[in-house]
């Protein structure tokens, strides 16, 4: 089961699994921009943000952060930059 969205931006995002109520749902988002994000069980192309937490089953194409970075989960990430605004 997938929840799909193209671009989603927001001040604060949490994505965990009681979240998501169906077992093994992904959130595909295409790109995200968010100021603080904890994602988990998310694919996408292009996720920004200030303060990023990757949490488990992730799949993240392009991650761009500013502030900081915390990768708690197993999760594949493809290319990381950090950022200066």
């Amino acid at each position: 089961s997938h929840i799909s969205i193209n671009v989603l931006n927001c001040r604060e995002l949490i994505t965990e699994n009681n979240m998501i109520r169906k077992k093994n749902a992904v959130l595909k988002v295409n790109e995200m921009i968010c100021k603080d994000v904890h994602v988990e069980n998310v694919t996408c192309n292009y996720l920004y943000g200030e303060n990023v937490t990757i949490g488990d089953n992730c799949n993240i194409k392009v991650l761009e952060y500013s502030d900081s970075l915390t990768n708690n989960g197993k999760s594949k990430i493809g290319k990381v930059n950090k950022v200066d605004f």
